[in-house]
Formats: C-alpha cells, sequence, structure tokens
C-alpha cells in the first residue's frame, strides 16, 4: 500500500505532524508593511489531489508537486482570500520538502469559479475574493506610469477581455502584469491573444464592473502549451468565432474610474500647494 497524506482542510492548529502531497501553483513576494521595496516573505499557493489550496512560504518550483511534512500551521488573517481554506503554512526547522517524480493526481492550478456573466449581473460583488479566469484579449489602453501612495514607482494598463460567449469585461492591471503583457500586444497579431488571468479580483464602480489585478499576488500566463488556454483556443476553432480583427486601441480611463483608484490608495495624491510648487518650478 502507497504512502498516505494528509489533506489540506484536515490541518489545524493544534499539530505540526502534518504530511501533504501538493502541487505549488502560484509564488509571489511579499512586500514589507514598513519597507514595501524589502521583500518580508515568498508565499507559495498549493493545490492537493482534492484541488484544495493553501499558502506557503519558501522557494519552490511553480507547478511542480512536492510531499511536505513538519510544519507549522497559523492563521494569517490576511486581507484577501485566495481559497476556502482559512489556515497557512510556514517552514519552520524541522520542515522537509521532497520533490515527487511520479505525480499520483494531475495538476488543476486554476480555480475557474467565476465567469463575465456571472460577475457582471450579481448583485453584490465581494472584493477580497480572488479567482481565476481565462480569456481573449480584444482592446487595450497605453501603459501609464503609476506612483503608489506609499511611493512604490510601478504602471497601470486597462484591457478589454472576451469569453467563449463575446461577453467583454474590463480588466485593470498594475504591476508586473503590465511589464508581462505590454510586449505581447505591442507585436503584430494575426492570431488571438488569449490568456489566464491568475487571483484576479471583482471590482464595481458607478454601476460598471471590472476585474483587477492585485499588486503582489495576481499574476497574467500567456503559455500557448498551457491546457487551458489550448482548450479556449480549440473552442473558438470549433465553433467558428476565432477574431482575425487586431487587438482594438481603447481611449483613456473615465473620471469614475480614477477616482476609484484614489480611494483604493493605488496612486499617489499631491495637494494643491504642491502643484502649484512644481509649476513654478517647470516655468
Amino acid at each position: 500500500m502507497g504512502e498516505t497524506f494528509d489533506l489540506v482542510t484536515d490541518i489545524h492548529q493544534r499539530n505540526m505532524h502534518w504530511k501533504i502531497q501538493v502541487y505549488v501553483v502560484r509564488m509571489y513576494e511579499v512586500p514589507s508593511a514598513e519597507d514595501p521595496n524589502t521583500i518580508k516573505s515568498i508565499d507559495l499557493i498549493l493545490q492537493d489531489s482534492q484541488r484544495l489550496t493553501s499558502t506557503w512560504s519558501n522557494v519552490i518550483k511553480v507547478f511542480s508537486i512536492y510531499n511536505m511534512r513538519e510544519f507549522v500551521v497559523v492563521d494569517k488573517r490576511a486581507r484577501v482570500r485566495v481559497s476556502q481554506v482559512r489556515w497557512s503554512l510556514l517552514f519552520c526547522i524541522r520542515t522537509k520538502v521532497q520533490q515527487v517524480e511520479v505525480p499520483t493526481f494531475p495538476l488543476e492550478a486554476f480555480r475557474f469559479i467565476r465567469t463575465i456573466p456571472e460577475l457582471t449581473a450579481s448583485a453584490l460583488v465581494t472584493e477580497n475574493e480572488l479567482f481565476d479566469l481565462v480569456a481573449e484579449i480584444v482592446g487595450k489602453e497605453d501603459p501609464r506610469d503609476l506612483v503608489t501612495q506609499t511611493g512604490k514607482e510601478t504602471k497601470r494598463m486597462a484591457i478589454n477581455i472576451q469569453d467563449l460567449g463575446k461577453n467583454t469585461l474590463r480588466c485593470v492591471l498594475f504591476g508586473t502584469c503590465v511589464d508581462d503583457l505590454a510586449p505581447l500586444m505591442a507585436e503584430e497579431r494575426t492570431e488571438p491573444l488569449i490568456m489566464v488571468l491568475q487571483l484576479f479580483r471583482v471590482n464595481r464602480w458607478d454601476g460598471r464592473t471590472s476585474v483587477q489585478s492585485h499588486f503582489d499576488i495576481s499574476k497574467v500566463i500567456v503559455d500557448a502549451n498551457l491546457k487551458d488556454i489550448q482548450n479556449f483556443l480549440n473552442s473558438m476553432v470549433n465553433t467558428g468565432t476565432i477574431n482575425l480583427v487586431r487587438i482594438t486601441q481603447m481611449s483613456s480611463q473615465t473620471s469614475g474610474q480614477g477616482i476609484e483608484e484614489l480611494r483604493r490608495g493605488q496612486v499617489e495624491i499631491k495637494t494643491i500647494e504642491d502643484v502649484w510648487s512644481l509649476i513654478e518650478v517647470k516655468m
């Protein structure tokens, strides 16, 4: 009989002698609250055989599978929810990690628990829940420089995405998501640009629904060899819905969407005195 492992849902704080077998489906850096340029930890999101996930801290290969044992279970009380599991698992000096050469269950890295029609039709939105989407990019704005309230220099870009049913949705990208995607959209393309939006959140402002990337956690994936992207493209071919038109250039954001970014503290706010001092310097 093969070795047995605990499930993520069975883990609790009263024990540290757990033994799990999990895939790593996402890895991201968490900045320090005191200094955004300093990395506090590297978090991993894990998937077990029941497709349930939890977070972990260490450097490991994404989409690989590992046996892990002897770790500390904590409640991080995170402001955003990446899974249905409450606990986070932290390495300690006794933790052991071993890569599995022959997986015993399949990798199902993404949680497609929301659709574009559901997001736009829902009466209430849960902005602290992160989820995955797969869609085609059909429109784009030019990237713009952005300075957050904490002084971090980053970028912002809005795109339009479309599902297989021709339902469209606005998507706002920040930081590394812009860096990863912008070069691909600058190229002359004859084929659809399909991507997975990993761990994004929904936003609603002035009656308009969009999805937005989280500065630290979200990722855009455009790997044509990825199963979910291949399935999306095959469905487009089989139904004859491939868009042969290039990605449309979109106009800049509306004022309402700019107010929403201010509310989130994602852009720098200057006083009138600051603005006048800048004008005087330029003059």
